[in-house]
């Protein structure tokens, strides 16, 4: 059969159409949409925060999938196959371990507890400081989470917009402009829309995000007469480990391996379950534990199935451009080339309507973050201080929306230095690369909810020195290379060294790589360091007796009740 085109039009030189600009107006007036009618009953910080525990399971399966999916893992998964190959979709075997650590250990132990922000479990298990410090390690996790994604985002805006006929936009400090649009529009929208609107949103979002790579992977398809056989020959015929990653490797300069992956991908999942607020958030949200469970199974699905289209789609684009190189216009093959394929290759009215999902999906992760770092925020660092126990509902709900003003500000500075920073080093990096420096605090999280969960010895001074430990060494393995620099120029200076080899080449010599340490390791390592601090030293400093804190351990919560959907309020 022949193709449905002879050959592949060639793409556009002016990338976007009014069309496409239709589509955006459109998109984001559904946006608007949502949030007003999400607000009009909203009058308690606790719709505010957890929609009133009444959302139903598919919309918080499919919001949890496009939270953490986000424009990183979009933008991010396509670049990565086609820059090194498809190591990274072996990560997915690790949900073999996932399930049923999230559905039988986690999900119900959470959904027991009944609460707005996570970390109040772990003043509950051992005290005041604990709680502080997870909530600081939220949202320095969540403030890092942001920034990247929102540069994400706006790469891709900037890189749709280019050469656009929208003033201001075509200019080479785009992305700085769309960041602070991005960014003021999404705290509006947070101050007023809460967790209803965004899970909504987010539906409308991942049904968008299923769209474009469908349409990327169709239009490839149709026009080259080719399928994922083709595809897949190709990408080997460039480099073999492209598509047959080694299986493991004991060096830790190492960047991806079948093993390695796995063991990121679990480590990853089950931190991210186990003690971060944006996803237990909106577990709370939910009824019941069965509902909770349900919007697991909806995001493991839908997780997967995306994980496996952004892979194809990045092979489908890898034999494009393989096929015509003309097409690239000079655009390097990575992180940009899905959204320029999207711009100037698929037809008008397609860009457009993903221009306004990475456009949403930037202020949706705002948003999404804001709002729950504002629950963390209220319940846990301003708890003491924030509004009386006898405020009206209407005051703590404008107390929480100034706050949730507020934090959307923060971040979307946070955002603009973010981008500062990545693009002093574009090329160095892919977004994939960037992820564990951004994420360096989840495995320390995570570890801490696992010490209080499932070491029933441990108390507080225990867990605050293990996660001491977590910290440092999370430092160390994400940002190795930056540190030893730092050391590299104090022996320098120290040494009055006059002659000394430039810090690349002194690196290259000593170490053999370029690389920085492995990123497969930047969460597992610190959780597992931590958590067997803390087994030891709970022999070691803590006596075994009966304390408070065990009331809280995840056989003793497990022993309660669970919530029934009947009992909502």
């Amino acid at each position: 059969m022949p193709p449905l085109f002879a050959v592949p039009s060639p793409p556009r030189e002016f990338g976007l159409t009014w069309l496409d600009y239709t589509s955006v107006v459109l998109y984001l007036l559904l946006t608007a949409g949502i949030v007003w009618w999400s607000s009009r009953k909203q009058g308690t910080t606790e719709q505010f925060f957890v929609g009133g525990r009444r959302l139903p399971w598919f919309a918080v399966g499919l919001s949890i999938m496009a939270t953490l999916l986000s424009t990183l893992t979009y933008l991010g998964t396509p670049g990565e196959t086609i820059k090194n190959g498809v190591a990274l979709l072996w990560g997915y075997a690790a949900y073999v371990v996932v399930v049923p650590f999230v559905m039988i250990l986690l999900v119900p132990f959470f959904m027991r507890l009944r609460m707005t922000s996570a970390y109040e479990y772990l003043q509950r298990r051992f005290d005041y400081r604990l709680q502080l410090l997870g909530s600081l390690l939220f949202l320095c996790l969540r403030l890092g989470w942001i920034s990247l994604v929102m540069y994400a985002g706006s790469l891709a805006l900037a890189g749709m917009l280019e050469r656009s006929s929208i003033p201001g936009l075509d200019d080479g400090g785009a992305i700085y402009k769309v960041i602070w649009g991005m960014g003021i529009a999404s705290t509006i929208y947070a101050c007023f829309g809460g967790l209803k609107a965004v899970v909504w949103t987010d539906v409308v979002q991942a049904i968008m995000l299923f769209g474009g790579v469908f349409a990327v992977i169709g239009y490839v398809m149709i026009t080259t007469d080719t399928g994922l056989a083709t595809w897949w020959n190709t990408a080997t015929s460039l480099n073999k480990t492209h598509t047959s990653p080694d299986l493991f490797s004991l060096s830790p300069f190492a960047r991806f391996t079948i093993v390695t992956v796995i063991i990121d991908r679990l480590f990853w999942n089950i931190c991210t379950h186990g003690g971060d607020q944006v996803v237990l958030q909106r577990y709370f949200a939910t009824p019941s534990v069965g509902t909770a469970l349900r919007s697991f199974v909806v995001t493991l699905v839908s997780q997967i199935s995306m994980a496996l289209l952004l892979t194809v789609s990045g092979l489908a684009l890898l034999y494009f451009y393989i096929t015509y190189p003309d097409y690239l216009g000079g655009t390097t093959l990575g992180d940009k080339t899905l959204p320029y394929f999207y711009a100037r290759q698929l037809p008008a009215g397609f860009g457009g309507l993903i221009l306004a999902n990475f456009l949403c999906d930037g202020m949706q992760t705002l948003v999404s973050g804001v709002n729950s770092m504002a629950a963390v925020v209220t319940k846990d660092l301003f708890g003491r201080s924030g509004p009386e126990e006898g405020t009206s509902d209407r005051k703590q709900l404008m107390f929480a929306r100034g706050l949730t003003f507020g934090i959307g500000l923060l971040c979307t500075f946070f955002a603009w230095a973010a981008a500062s920073y990545m693009e002093s080093h574009q090329g160095k990096f892919n977004i994939i690369d960037l992820l564990p420096r951004f994420n360096m605090f989840l495995g320390p999280l995570g570890c801490l909810f696992f010490i209080g969960m499932f070491l029933p010895r441990a108390r507080a001074r225990t867990a605050l020195i293990s996660i001491g430990v977590a910290l440092v060494v999370s430092g160390i393995w994400t940002w190795w290379v930056e540190l030893l620099g730092v050391f590299y120029w104090l022996r320098v200076r120290a040494t009055g060294m006059t002659d000394a080899p430039a810090f690349a080449d002194w690196y290259f010599t000593t170490f053999g790589t370029n690389a920085p340490l492995s990123i497969s390791w930047a969460t597992s390592l610190p959780c597992i360091v931590g958590f067997l601090t803390a087994w030891l030293l709970s022999y070691v400093l803590d006596d075994g007796g009966d304390h408070p804190g065990r009331a809280y351990t995840w056989r003793e919560v497990m022993k309660r009740p669970a919530p029934s959907e009947a009992a909502a309020p």
